[in-house]
């Protein structure tokens, strides 16, 4: 999985699906992997394997 970052959501890319976490309220929300074109300027933080818990990448 990609992990991508914007200005409102950190975004976990697999394949089709993609899942949002709001970067105000922590918030989930699943979309499909079309939805990034909505995104203006997204990075990339690299690629993970999978989840276990809480991250906080730094910034």
């Amino acid at each position: 999985m990609e992990v991508l970052c914007s200005p409102t959501a950190y975004i976990l890319v697999n394949g089709e699906h993609s899942l949002w976490c709001s970067r105000v309220d922590g918030s989930l929300t699943p979309r499909r992997v079309c939805s990034l074109a909505e995104l203006t300027d997204p990075q990339c933080l690299g690629v993970i394997y999978g989840i276990v818990g809480k991250f906080q990448p730094t910034s």
